[in-house]
């Protein structure tokens, strides 16, 4: 039987507003929920290959309850590791939202995704 994954409520500031997050259940239901933003972003600033390659996958991981939570977020975790490096989402990607006018989404998504990251990382 696997272990659980002790879990510690979260208080999650974004735009301005604080969400709480109490359970595991609810992580993963708001880490899906970034994945699948970032993606839709991805695509409206014609960097669809990160949604189709990163981002979706992420969301159909974290989405699949018939994986154990432990494998959803392993998955997860390993599909948005988009961070650093050459041909980053930090590289090209701001400037594509910049020039679509969609640069503060692309901010706050990016931090959004970032912490999930951060966060999931430490539960495992």
């Amino acid at each position: 039987m696997a272990k659980p994954i002790p879990f510690k409520p979260l208080l999650i500031k974004t735009d301005g507003q604080e969400q709480q997050i109490n359970t595991l259940g609810e992580f993963i239901h708001y880490f899906a929920q970034v994945c699948h933003e970032i993606a839709d972003l991805a695509d409206e600033i014609g960097e669809a290959g990160w949604a189709s390659r990163f981002f979706r996958p992420a969301y159909m991981a974290l989405s699949d309850d018939d994986l154990s939570t432990t494998r959803r977020l392993e998955i997860a975790i390993n599909k948005t590791h988009v961070f650093g490096g050459m041909g980053s989402w930090l590289d090209s990607p701001p400037f594509s939202a910049e020039s679509h006018g969609q640069k503060e989404k692309y901010d706050r998504l990016t931090g959004r995704l970032y912490y999930c990251r951060h966060h999931a990382i430490h539960l495992l």
